[in-house]
């Protein structure tokens, strides 16, 4: 989305070879330019609105040029002068506002990427409302704790009334069930394990268990260091 002018360009302006690109690429842009601005899916936008009110900026589709505008405040920025965070989210909030796929595939590769961690909170609990909530499919990859922990968050979640919900900072329809998540690690040396999940949140996985690794390695430089500080 951030190229696509530049791309258009390229194609009407010049005499050389077609510009080549990968399947997923070609089909990603083909998805993004067949939305309508004037087709609604009132259904999924509910999802792509929590989620821009809690960030604090809109997109909007036109059919002129810019036809990708993110609204932050009282600016119109074209989207490929937007900020990354707002790049990285914006195509998942266009698909959910204004696709007509009755039941839509969501495939995300590391959607924490280039946001805040606040961020990657509001788009994970996003996500996992569509998932819960419609009759979406949701399938991502990530490298993220901070995304699992908002997971373990929200099955907890959906054993609280609204008001307990509500004084945790979330909205009333937010809470996953165990059956509405499928997840697995993929280990190193190519082992694949299935994490389980449980109502009370997800059991041990591989991030995990790096972190606490991670830790370990700080807790030992930083006792190294006393040391030789005296």
């Amino acid at each position: 989305m951030r190229e696509r002018e530049t791309f258009i360009h390229e194609m009407l302006t010049t005499w050389r070879p077609p510009v080549s690109m990968s399947a997923p690429a070609s089909s990603f842009i083909r998805d993004e330019e067949s939305l309508n601005p004037e087709h609604r899916n009132e259904h999924l936008a509910q999802f792509a609105e929590f989620a821009e009110e809690k960030l604090g900026f809109k997109i909007e589709l036109r059919r002129e040029p810019p036809r990708y505008v993110i609204k932050i405040g009282k600016l119109d920025v074209p989207i490929f002068r937007a900020p990354s965070g707002y790049r990285e989210l914006a195509p998942i909030l266009y698909e959910l506002r204004y696709s007509e796929d009755p039941f839509p595939i969501f495939a995300i590769e590391e959607p924490e990427a280039h946001l805040h961690p606040d961020a990657q909170s509001i788009t994970t609990r996003m996500l996992a409302g569509v998932a819960a909530k419609s009759k979406a499919q949701v399938f991502m990859t990530t490298h993220e704790l901070r995304i699992l922990d908002e997971i373990s968050n929200l099955l907890r979640l959906n054993k609280l009334n609204e008001e307990e919900k509500r004084r945790a900072g979330y909205e009333r329809w937010e809470g996953i069930s165990p059956d509405d998540v499928c997840l697995y690690f993929f280990r190193r040396d190519g082992i694949v394990e299935p994490v389980e999940v449980f109502e009370d949140g997800l059991g041990e996985h591989g991030l995990e268990r790096i972190y606490i690794e991670m830790a370990n390695t700080h807790a030992l430089v930083e006792r190294i260091f006393r040391e030789k500080q005296g």
